[in-house]
Order: C-alpha cells, then sequence, then structure tokens
C-alpha cells in the first residue's frame, strides 16, 4: 500500500492531506493499518485529530486538527454545515439533467454479515434521514461515462453514491450501489476535489486538489 502522505496545507489549527483510495482514515476492528491517521501521527505527532471522514474507497482532500480545541472547532463547523464540499465523480450512464438538486431521505441498512465487504449500506426510503446532495454535469465524457460534480449538503455516509446510484448514475467501480464496472482494489471514481471552512482563529481556508484527480484513470 502506498504510505507517503501528501500534505496539502498545514497551520498551527489545522493539517490537511490528501488521501489515495484503499487506505482508512481512522483505525477499528479489521482495518487495514497503516491508515491515514497513523501516517499523519508519525510526521506530525500525537496532537492530530481526525474531524471527518472519507469512505476507503473514495479518496480526496482530508481535514485534521493540531490540538484538541481545533479538533471541537473544526466539528463545530462541519455540524453547523460551515465547511463546503466538492467531490468529483466519474458515473455509469447518461444523465437527463445539467443541474439537479436531489433532496431524498436515506435510510440504512445492514448487509448480510457472512459476506466480505461492508457492513451496511444507504437506501432512498421516505423513513430515512434528510439528505440532500446538489449535482452538476461537468461532460458526457463517452457514451457510457459522465463526470458529475457534488456538492453534499448533509453529510449522511455514503450520501453522493446512494444518490447517484438512486438516479441510474452509480460511480464507476462502486458495486455495492449497482456499478458494473470495476476500479482497482477497494477505489471508486469519487473523490473529494475541493473544500473551504472556517479556521478557528477567523479564517477561512480555501483548498483545491482538481490535479489529482484523472477521469480518465477510472474508465477501462
Amino acid at each position: 500500500m502506498e504510505s507517503k502522505l501528501i500534505v496539502l496545507s498545514q497551520g498551527p489549527y489545522h493539517l490537511a492531506v490528501f488521501k489515495p483510495h484503499n487506505i482508512a482514515v481512522v483505525g477499528g476492528p479489521g482495518v487495514v493499518r497503516p491508515t491515514l491517521l497513523d501516517l499523519a501521527r508519525k510526521i506530525f505527532g500525537h496532537s492530530v485529530f481526525p474531524v471527518h471522514r472519507l469512505d476507503r474507497v473514495t479518496a480526496g482532500i482530508t481535514i485534521f486538527a493540531r490540538s484538541q480545541f481545533a479538533k471541537h472547532a473544526f466539528e463545530d463547523a462541519f455540524k453547523k454545515r460551515l465547511v463546503h464540499k466538492t467531490y468529483y465523480a466519474v458515473c455509469e450512464g447518461r444523465p437527463e439533467f445539467t443541474k439537479l438538486v436531489v433532496n431524498e431521505p436515506l435510510k440504512k441498512v445492514d448487509l448480510d454479515k457472512r459476506r466480505k465487504g461492508p457492513v451496511s449500506k444507504q437506501v432512498v426510503d421516505k423513513t430515512g434521514e434528510s439528505a440532500i446532495t446538489n449535482l452538476r454535469v461537468i461532460k458526457q465524457i463517452d457514451a457510457h461515462h459522465v463526470l458529475i460534480e457534488a456538492h453534499p449538503i448533509s453529510g449522511r455516509m455514503h450520501q453522493i453514491r446512494a444518490h447517484l446510484a438512486h438516479l441510474g448514475l452509480p460511480i464507476v467501480g462502486d458495486k455495492l450501489y449497482g456499478a458494473t464496472s470495476s476500479c482497482g482494489p477497494h477505489t471508486i471514481a469519487l473523490c473529494a476535489v475541493a473544500i473551504s471552512l472556517p479556521l478557528p482563529k477567523g479564517e477561512r481556508l480555501s483548498l483545491d486538489a482538481r490535479e489529482f484527480f484523472d477521469p480518465q484513470a477510472y474508465i477501462t
């Protein structure tokens, strides 16, 4: 596994890194080590704390706090929806929209524990939790693939993945949500390419990592 930490930005309160596919942000039962947090703490010490998560299969910008004070401040910003996130996804299909606001509640359902892989997934269900995602088509890559920009307003587990699958546009490689194509191990064509969030002392941090995302790399 790639073990080099890609640092995008750092300061007294934050550490921003680019997470590759196929690495977990934090540890847990059955999680392959090292995690992204392990790599960050190896270089920057143990006063590094996670404040949000990306799925193992997803790449992109990940923010860590450099103190407990910063951790609480960042978590509060996420809770109050003061953090603006942009994702790129290469999806299967041809959408019938240019822009779309998906306002569909999501409900977590458990999967068969005897199978390998994820233990749960999200489904659109009127009894679920509120979930809103803004979508914009960037370009139709070819007859079977489209590049979509997604802005999740809420922060539900697998939100972008579930909403795109509900529209009949599963993300390339995301077989949990109906994709027929494959990518590398523990990889789907989804990347957190930009983020903007307030720092604890009032300034705002804006980062862009589109240079790390090549849509063609996911199309076989």
